[in-house]
């Protein structure tokens, strides 16, 4: 007969935590608050309202999507504006990530990147004072801040950019913020997207 599996200490102390449940609901319905609020107060930006963005990109609605396994934790995540296309990615994600505090990145790949990326390098140098990082990564879908995701856009001259971009096909920014600054996440994620807009304009 095979022998049932032994739990731990702390194991047998989770599985009778129900109030964790509770709280873990409470915070997940006010991050889905904040990042409504977030998605409304993108729409209102006058760099919104006169952005050119590509045919087809979701620029009135956004998508909230959350999971419970990002490396075994559980995640939020707000895309606004939103293009995914096998041949065109365009978006601005808003990211919570269990105990790791949020990120706000922008993604291009594709079409919109070969449109956008002249504007990029020329505008590249508005990160050189910030704490903006350029994705290392082999593809978009890591979001951990690691020296092999992430490294500082402030090392990166126009020609690195570019190298680094024809390297991986894709181009991916982003701005970390920790949990505890959680009273900033709104104005942070504002911020972050008006700067992501400047990036892209000539």
């Amino acid at each position: 007969m095979i022998p049932l599996p032994v739990l731990t200490p702390d194991e047998f102390a989770a599985l009778q935590n129900t109030h964790f449940f509770m709280l873990k609901r409470s915070a997940t319905d006010k991050l889905m608050q904040l990042f409504g609020r977030l998605s409304q107060a993108m729409k209102e930006l006058p760099e919104h309202r006169h952005f050119e963005f590509p045919a087809g990109c979701d620029v009135q609605a956004g998508k909230i999507t959350k999971g419970e396994n990002y490396q075994s934790l559980p995640y939020m995540v707000l895309d606004f504006p939103r293009l995914f296309k096998p041949d065109d990615i365009f978006a601005c994600r808003s990211l919570f990530w269990w105990g790791n505090g949020f990120s706000f990145t922008l993604l291009l790949q594709g079409h919109s990147l070969n449109r956008f990326l002249p504007a990029l390098i020329a505008n590249f140098q508005l990160l050189a004072e910030q704490n903006y990082y350029l994705s290392v990564a082999e593809t978009p879908w890591q979001h951990e801040f690691t020296p092999n995701s992430y490294q500082p856009c402030s090392r990166y001259s126009h020609t690195a950019l570019e190298q680094q971009v024809a390297r991986q096909g894709f181009c991916k920014i982003a701005l970390p913020l920790p949990l505890e600054q959680w009273n900033n996440a709104l104005q942070t994620g504002v911020q972050s997207y008006r700067m992501f807009l400047q990036l892209l304009t000539i």
